[in-house]
């Protein structure tokens, strides 16, 4: 017999003692600079109880076998100092096998990729906003909410509910996005009412760094390679790019580079 679960004003069925199924989503963002002309947001959604039960273990093996225990943050950016007592050789190998870890997460788990850049010069040429506190935010909002659109769409495909966990900035940075979150649920999106967005999303968090969260440090490892293909760059060694791509989430339409892949002007 089906119950139902009153959480945070929303109505969520439940069979037995189960509630149907909860999705995670884990989003991370690259600004642009000197290498890449495109502001990037991105990462994975994984249904919870396989996060639980399967990625994260998988992601603690991984960093037991390369790095000796499991708590170590890895973040691409940082992997030279996180590497750096090792000798070139065995720093070369351990660079390796972390990629290659996260590649195997990504492609042998039941996990979706997601990623919007925007190119910030075009978006102000294109739509002037006449604001210079909405232009402080405006990148972010405009890629949560293609994001968060994309999501609700396998959420409701799926009879699903999400939470969304967005790495911590500072406190000011994760209230503003907090808020267009609320908005987004509120009113909806272009193609999506209010009445979806606010059924399907729960939840946002703003962990940090220092928490060690499986899945932000594998969002973290999206946004390279996409903002270089965004840019039409040549990728790196070690690249993700294939997983990414073969892992993103195409709509149930074979369309991965409509609903999970997006490149905005």
């Amino acid at each position: 017999m089906c119950r139902l679960l009153v959480y945070n004003g929303n109505t969520i069925p439940m069979i037995g003692d189960f509630v149907m199924a909860n999705y995670f989503l884990f989003l991370d963002e690259l600004k642009a600079n000197d290498i890449y002309t495109n502001f990037c947001m991105g990462g994975i959604f994984v249904e919870e109880q396989h996060y639980r039960k399967t990625v994260v273990p998988k992601m603690n093996a991984h960093k037991n076998s390369i790095l000796g225990n499991t708590g170590k943050v890895l973040h691409e950016n940082e992997l030279y100092d996180l590497l750096s007592k090792y000798k070139d050789n065995k720093k070369i190998q351990k660079e390796k096998a972390i990629y290659d870890a996260i590649r195997d997460i990504i492609i042998n788990c039941d996990v979706y990729t997601m990623c919007v850049g925007i190119t910030k010069d075009s978006l102000n040429s294109h739509y002037p906003s006449g604001s210079t506190e909405y232009n402080k935010y405006r990148l972010y909002n405009v890629a949560l909410q293609i994001i968060m659109e994309n999501y609700v769409h396998f959420l409701d495909e799926n009879n699903s509910y999400g939470c969304v966990f967005y790495e911590s900035r500072n406190i000011q940075a994760d209230y503003e996005l907090q808020k267009q979150y609320e908005l987004i649920k509120e009113h909806g999106t272009l193609y999506l009412s209010p009445e979806i967005m606010g059924k399907r999303l729960m939840s946002i968090s703003f962990p940090l760094k220092i928490d060690n969260n499986t899945g932000l440090q594998i969002a973290d490892f999206i946004l390279n390679p996409m903002a270089r293909k965004f840019d039409n760059m040549e990728q790196r060694e070690n690249s993700l790019h294939n997983a990414i791509i073969t892992k993103a989430y195409d709509g149930g339409i074979s369309e991965n580079m409509r609903y999970g892949i997006k490149k905005i002007l």
